[in-house]
């Protein structure tokens, strides 16, 4: 189905594939970590709360409860 709308669980792995990356250049990146814990990128800080909110609409659990540590 190539023309079928995305879906709130479609959108729910794409965000958790993009935080998956930001936490390896978190990681991996002292520059880039720096300029995450300043709040220096607009919109890192809100991905996690984004994530939880729509595992809320879907019925899942919150995005801080499945972020391995």
């Amino acid at each position: 189905m190539p023309n079928a709308r995305p879906t709130i669980s479609d959108l729910i792995m794409a965000l958790d594939y993009a935080d998956g990356l930001i936490d390896e250049l978190h990681r991996d990146n002292e520059a880039f970590a720096a300029a995450v814990d300043a709040s220096d990128i607009p919109g890192v800080d809100h991905l996690t709360d984004l994530l939880s909110g729509l595992r809320r609409m879907e019925g899942g659990a919150p995005a801080s409860d499945q972020i391995a540590a």
